[in-house]
């Protein structure tokens, strides 16, 4: 493990070359971390950081400096580099406090292909006059600003409680610090080992662990079997909906349960309700060949979500009958085979592109919006922008930056992207067949 300690900034390298996320922390208590890992000269303590980070080494220091009467806050930052060590898919972790001009400095630590994933805490530079909301935009417009941190990666690194100094971002998942409860215990550790698994999995796409909760909690063994059909979804017990959103929301990787919470508070259970319900069921249940077109449906409405500036949208989803059999059925719109690949990358390469950084950037084409059109045996998606893309970026021979990254993801899980410089608009088509 490679270390760079600078006043503002504390890189711990994995050296994990193939390994495409950087995990970045925001906290104002990141020096605390920067002590464990670097030392302390006037104590006389070398830090942890030579030769790697082990469990075992972070508690005995945790047990050493804390004593008996543990912070948690504290233990949530001090584990932070084991856990995403653990993860072979993470190159590096960064802690730091914000700083005016750490955009460039992360956008530094990148390369092609390789994003950053954002765990923010609510009160990050707190004492130099910001409060908490002022802060927590701060960190949000740099991190947009880098053009290489998905929304869809980043999290509020929560201390508890709704977080209502950010009521503007309550859509963004959180990770609260109390996870790390009992941290400096093994049972403990592990705890909070699997609440980081489960919210690293979100950021990496993964559908599986969400379809495990789905179907552990409304199959018939379930205390919620009425919610695992759209048509039997209850019109006078709202709550145990939103009982299920509040636990799907956290597997929650492309946004589609959250705009069904969304229009659940807007609405209630209404047919418009049921279709989103069955959306957001079909892409989080799909199997591993193929993924329903309600699915892509509910992924591409999730992802209006994760933006600052939503797009609007024209699906099919209103053809589906908001009777049964047909509203309990995933494929009623068809179905798109995977083949070599699965429903998972084809979801996450969508993810990746609509949602790429680079296009939300002051004078960068927007996404102004998304229509899917169902021909015989196509899945016909345009997207359309509100001005010409580089060239650079839609030529499949053109630059290998981030952006041309994310198109050449998803011109390897569709069956063909085209440009049109005329209407600015890309236009991907994957195979479909009718069920």
């Amino acid at each position: 493990m490679k270390i760079e300690n600078r006043n503002d900034l504390l890189v711990l390298d994995f050296e994990r070359h193939n390994a495409r996320w950087i995990l970045a922390v925001f906290d104002d208590r990141w020096d605390h971390v920067q002590e464990m890992i670097c030392g302390n000269k006037a104590a006389g303590f070398s830090g942890l950081g030579h030769g790697g980070i082990a469990e075992n080494q972070v508690r005995d220091y945790s047990n050493t400096t804390q004593g008996v009467s543990h912070e948690i806050l504290l233990d949530a930052l001090y584990f932070l580099p084991c856990l995403a060590q653990s993860e072979e898919s993470i190159a590096m972790i960064v802690f730091s406090k914000l700083a005016p001009a750490l955009n460039e400095q992360l956008r530094a630590l990148t390369r092609p292909g390789v994003n950053l994933a954002a765990m923010i805490d609510v009160g990050n530079e707190a004492g130099i006059g910001m409060s908490a909301q002022q802060s927590f935009s701060a960190t949000w417009r740099t991190l947009d600003e880098t053009e290489v941190c998905p929304k869809s990666a980043r999290c509020v690194f929560s201390r508890g409680g709704h977080d209502r100094q950010i009521s503007a971002y309550s859509q963004v998942l959180r990770f609260h610090k109390a996870h790390a409860s009992g941290a400096h215990s093994q049972v403990g550790y592990r705890n909070y080992l699997a609440h980081f698994q489960k919210w690293w999995g979100t950021v990496q796409g993964n559908l599986s662990t969400g379809n495990e909760v789905f179907q552990r909690r409304t199959t018939k063994a379930g205390r919620d079997h009425a919610l695992h059909k759209p048509s039997t979804l209850p019109t006078n017990d709202l709550d145990s909906i939103f009982g299920l959103l509040t636990e799907m929301k956290e597997h929650d990787a492309f946004g589609s349960w959250r705009f069904c919470e969304a229009s659940l508070s807007r609405s209630g259970v209404t047919p418009e309700f049921r279709r989103l319900w069955l959306a957001a069921k079909a892409l989080q249940t799909c199997d591993s060949k193929s993924l329903p077109i309600t699915g892509l449906i509910g992924m591409l409405l999730g992802l209006t979500v994760l933006r600052a500036n939503p797009y609007d949208t024209d699906l099919p989803l209103s053809a589906v009958p908001e009777t049964a059999p047909a509203i309990d059925s995933e494929e009623w719109l068809g179905l798109i085979p995977t083949n070599s690949h699965t429903p998972q990358d084809l979801a996450i390469a969508l993810r990746d592109w609509i949602n790429h950084e680079e296009q939300f950037s002051a004078g960068r084409a927007q996404v102004v919006s998304i229509a899917l059109r169902l021909p015989d045996q196509q899945a016909r998606l345009e997207i359309k922008y509100s001005d010409s893309l580089p060239e650079a970026v839609v030529s499949p021979s053109g630059r290998r930056g981030s952006a041309a990254t994310a198109l050449k993801s998803l011109r390897d899980v569709s069956r063909e992207v085209t440009w049109n410089s005329n209407t600015n608009t890309l236009t991907v088509i994957f195979p479909r067949y009718a069920t």
